[in-house]
């Protein structure tokens, strides 16, 4: 007479790398959930960094100029800074756009205004 069925060794085996599988899966999720809020994040600070390249007049002195905002639920920190150029007629603007509470910008833009 034979049985039909698993054994106990073979559903523990099935087991055991369902367990694995389920892990692995869980790590790949959180990695992928962790991506998706830094890219949320830096769209957030790019959205900031233009604003603010909006918000400067056409012809801005060259400078360092920092001002905290808060925007879109948190606190964020924008350091706008504006240097000569070789043309006489062309400034460069660098914005870094972070949470207040980090030292480092989340994202940077870097443009150039004319003076016409």
């Amino acid at each position: 007479m034979s049985q039909r069925g698993f054994t106990l060794i073979e559903v523990l085996v099935a087991l055991a790398i369902l367990a694995l599988v389920a892990g692995a899966v869980g790590r790949q999720a959180m990695q992928m959930l962790q991506e998706l809020d830094r890219l949320e994040r830096q769209t957030q600070a790019l959205w900031l960094a233009e604003d603010e390249l909006q918000r400067l007049q056409s012809w801005p002195p060259p400078g360092r100029y920092q001002r905290s905002l808060e925007a879109l639920g948190e606190h964020w920190q924008v350091v706008t800074e504006v240097h000569p150029t070789a043309s006489a007629d062309l400034r460069r603007v660098v914005i870094g756009v972070g949470p207040a509470d980090q030292s480092e910008p989340l994202f940077r833009l870097t443009a150039h205004r004319g003076r016409y």
